[in-house]
């Protein structure tokens, strides 16, 4: 039975951003076989519905919805998806869903997780804060939690329950005991959107500011970001 990544993708107050995660899984390259499963409080069926034909002839074998009828702590999501996972799945890629993603992403986690790592990450990525019209490229130097996370299923579907607020990524991290740990050091491209939800204003100050872990880059977004996303972003209201 060939493997499969699990792209995990919680969704809360993002359905005007929410084709620029899917707009990023459609152009992967050399994805194999992959599946999608959604958890949200929000009726996203939609905009999921528009994607499904280009999803799935970019190698997603399921489209899974997990409709929630009431708000719960994003720990608890990941739990929830870890647990519908198929048999098959190395892994449970954390996609965002204002992420733009590298066109290599879960090409480049499904190698980690079949060389038998329990975790990936990136060091390098951009950020772009909408409010500000600011792209600013991070770079962590402690060996903390990165970006464009991966997590082996084995551990994903035995993730602690909690609720915490803060610091989640951390935390799956932790629930790993002694974890092999890849990271990436090379920015690949991808681009995490800042500023279409409330809970990003703190974020937006030290992106526009060019604060720690963000710094200046010489590239401009239009360099980086195809126009049809850059719009999608712009267009996102704050809800």
């Amino acid at each position: 039975m060939d493997s499969i990544i699990s792209v995990a993708l919680p969704v809360y107050n993002q359905n005007e951003i929410l084709p620029v995660a899917l707009e990023s899984l459609c152009r992967q390259k050399n994805p194999g076989k992959w599946e999608l499963i959604i958890c949200s409080e929000d009726d996203v069926t939609s905009v999921i519905d528009s994607y499904a034909y280009r999803l799935h002839e970019n190698g997603c074998v399921r489209i899974k919805m997990d409709h929630l009828e009431e708000w719960i702590p994003l720990p608890k999501k990941w739990k929830r998806i870890g647990a519908q996972m198929l048999p098959e799945s190395i892994g449970m890629m954390l996609q965002s869903g204002d992420c733009f993603g590298h066109e290599r992403r879960i090409e480049l986690a499904r190698a980690a997780m079949t060389l038998g790592f329990d975790w990936y990450h990136e060091r390098y990525g951009y950020f772009f804060d909408i409010a500000s019209f600011t792209l600013a490229e991070y770079c962590k130097k402690e060996n903390h939690t990165h970006l464009n996370m991966c997590m082996a299923a084995k551990h994903a579907r035995n993730i602690p329950e909690s609720d915490l607020r803060k610091n989640i990524d951390y935390f799956l991290l932790n629930s790993i005991p002694h974890p092999k740990i890849y990271t990436h050091e090379v920015n690949m491209g991808g681009v995490d959107f800042n500023g279409s939800q409330n809970i990003s204003n703190s974020r937006g100050a030290m992106i526009a500011e060019y604060r720690y872990p963000f710094r200046k880059v010489a590239k401009k977004v239009t360099e980086i970001l195809p126009h049809e996303i850059l719009s999608i972003a712009l267009n996102a209201k704050k809800r």
